[in-house]
C-alpha cells in the first residue's frame, strides 16, 4: 500500500513505496516516478522540513531526503529510550 506524504507544486503528489523509497506523480504523467532510499527498510516517511525534500525514517536513522533522487541531505540517529 502506497501512502501520500506531500503535495507537490501543482497538482501531484508525493508518495512512499512500502519498505524501500519515495515516489511522485504529477496529473498527467503516463508513470509515476521513485527513487529508491540506500540503506535499511524505511519504516516512515513524512513531509521535509526544506522545500523539496522528505523525511524518511530507517530504523534509528532519520533522514532529510530529496524529493527527486532521495539523497540524503542531513540525517541523525535516534538515542534509545531511557538512554
Amino acid at each position: 500500500m502506497h501512502r501520500l506524504i506531500a503535495p507537490l507544486p501543482g497538482d501531484g503528489v508525493v508518495f512512499g513505496h512500502p519498505l524501500r523509497g519515495i515516489g511522485t506523480a504529477k496529473d498527467g504523467d503516463p508513470a509515476a516516478a521513485g527513487a529508491r532510499a540506500a540503506g535499511a527498510t524505511v519504516t516512515d516517511a513524512g513531509h521535509g522540513v526544506t522545500p523539496g525534500t522528505d523525511l524518511i525514517a530507517q530504523g534509528p536513522v532519520l533522514s532529510e531526503v530529496r524529493v527527486a533522487t532521495a539523497a540524503v541531505r542531513r540525517s541523525l540517529t535516534r538515542r534509545p529510550a531511557g538512554a
